[in-house]
């Protein structure tokens, strides 16, 4: 697929892990942000796309990486459950990437509508968030 003249065999190319998709997220010049009073013209403004990574959210990045260290150091084993008391993004992630390495994830949240509907809907669009249990507080 062609997309504004460039291939995107990048994006299409094919993975064994949900986590070889965090991180890696776009970088885009944002080249009309500048102010017109700005006489340097050869700033540049750049944005990271982080809505690119797998759960939708920069928090991928730190969940993988505390989960990766936990596991590199010996702190987190198969017979530990990753617990998390969340109202969003965070617990999604830590959800989708403990999974995703065969952890039992346990996320506590609280009992409001709009939170619950976010986490709620994070896991329809996830299935592999499916295994983790959500305790409502």
């Amino acid at each position: 697929m062609w997309i504004l003249g460039k291939h995107d065999e990048g994006i299409r190319k094919r993975r064994k892990s949900i986590l070889e998709l965090v991180g890696n997220t776009p970088l885009i010049e944002l080249s009309k942000a500048l102010p017109d009073d700005i006489k340097d013209k050869n700033i540049k403004i750049y944005a990271k796309l982080e809505g690119y990574n797998p759960g939708g959210s920069v928090k991928d990045r730190p969940a993988t990486r505390m989960i990766v260290d936990a596991i590199r150091e010996g702190k987190l084993t198969k017979d530990k459950i990753i617990l998390d008391a969340t109202s969003g993004n965070t617990g999604i992630a830590l959800s989708m990437v403990g999974t995703a390495l065969g952890y039992k994830v346990e996320l506590a949240m609280p009992v409001f509508p709009e939170v619950a509907s976010n986490i709620i809907l994070s896991f329809v669009n996830f299935p592999s968030l499916i295994a983790s249990t959500i305790i409502l507080v």
